[in-house]
């Protein structure tokens, strides 16, 4: 149990420090918070945008309900953390290929197993209409495939990928050599549309 909650608080400063190199804005902002008392300062919730897709995302359940207070903030500050942090990563259990990626239709097939021509998952194409606008995104870091999976995409930083189709974690891309497969959608900034 001491060795548990030992290795627990080794991450916590580990993921601290690392936040200081990733964000210095946030890093800022969260040691100020630390240090200092905030009541009637801020009105944060334990909520935030995620600058890399745009969207707000709440750290606990039901965090725009909830007010950052003096009483609270260092749970706050955690959760921010772990947030930032871990979404730069992908956790083991995360899946590959997203499911809504795939269905039963018989267009291509990709073995996700390794050699073992069954079970195979298909990628299915014809849900993508060819009269849509071009989604274009620039890679914000370089990202090597995973040589276990196939399905992978690798690109390197400031390349521009076609974004085929959006799913959650992974996203389904093109690049100009005409490559495809699967990238991490934290790993790119979709740009505007011509």
């Amino acid at each position: 149990m001491v060795l548990h909650c030992l290795s627990r608080h080794e991450k916590k400063i580990a993921d601290w420090k690392k936040l200081g190199t990733m964000d210095r804005q946030i890093y800022g902002a969260l040691t100020w918070m630390l240090n200092n008392d905030i009541t009637d300062i801020t009105y944060q919730t334990f909520s935030m945008i995620d600058k890399r897709v745009g969207v707000t995302v709440d750290l606990v359940l039901d965090g725009r309900k909830i007010f950052v207070t003096e009483e609270n903030k260092e749970e706050y500050i955690d959760a921010t953390v772990a947030y930032i942090t871990s979404a730069t990563k992908w956790p083991v259990s995360s899946p590959a290929i997203t499911p809504d990626l795939y269905a039963s239709k018989k267009k291509r097939r990709w073995n996700i197993f390794g050699g073992s021509p069954k079970p195979t998952m298909t990628l299915v194409d014809d849900e993508y209409d060819d009269d849509e606008p071009t989604i274009r995104a620039r890679a914000l870091h370089t990202y090597i495939a995973s040589p276990d999976d196939p399905n992978e995409l690798s690109f390197e930083r400031n390349e521009i990928l076609e974004i085929k189709h959006q799913a959650s974690k992974w996203w389904r891309a093109t690049k100009k050599d005409g490559a495809y497969g699967i990238v991490p959608a934290n790993y790119l900034a979709v740009l505007p549309s011509l």
